[in-house]
């Protein structure tokens, strides 16, 4: 890694990380320089905003200030447009540059709920996701919250 972070010809190919960081246990700094010369794109153009803790558009400004076309956040939030594939991606238009996803639990139940709802109608549901928290069964019967309601 520390070859990596002193070899300058490598940074100036990825000027746009944030991260000083890259490894690649597998090849030399060498190869690694003349692949980042001869990549077809040199800065990330989307990002999958999987931490859970830049769930709002102004905290995802910072991946399109530097440079990002679009984020995609895996997980609820309170601001971005928010869609599920199977149930309201036709108003997907294109131009939303930060965009939620909803949560793993959202993805899983809402296409079945539509169908089910569009069949035979549903005037109120509930559900209920436990999480394994702990390692004993009576730990992980307390309900979580997805935070998609």
């Amino acid at each position: 890694m520390a070859q990596v972070a002193d070899n300058p010809q490598l940074w100036a190919f990825y000027s746009c990380l944030s991260k000083r960081g890259l490894f690649d246990p597998f090849i030399s700094v060498d190869f690694m320089v003349y692949l980042i010369k001869h990549d077809s794109t040199q800065c990330v153009e989307y990002i999958v905003e999987a931490t859970g803790i830049f769930t709002t558009i102004d905290k995802c400004q910072s991946y399109l200030q530097a440079g990002a076309k679009k984020v995609i956040i895996a997980a609820p939030s309170t601001d971005a447009p928010m869609f599920i594939i199977g149930v309201n991606e036709e108003k997907y238009t294109g131009k939303e540059t930060v965009l939620s996803n909803a949560s793993c639990t959202t993805n899983c139940l809402a296409p079945l709920v539509k169908v089910i709802h569009e069949k035979f109608g549903i005037i109120e549901g509930l559900m209920t996701t436990s999480w394994r928290a702990e390692r004993g069964a009576a730990q992980n019967i307390i309900p979580s919250s997805t935070d998609a309601a």
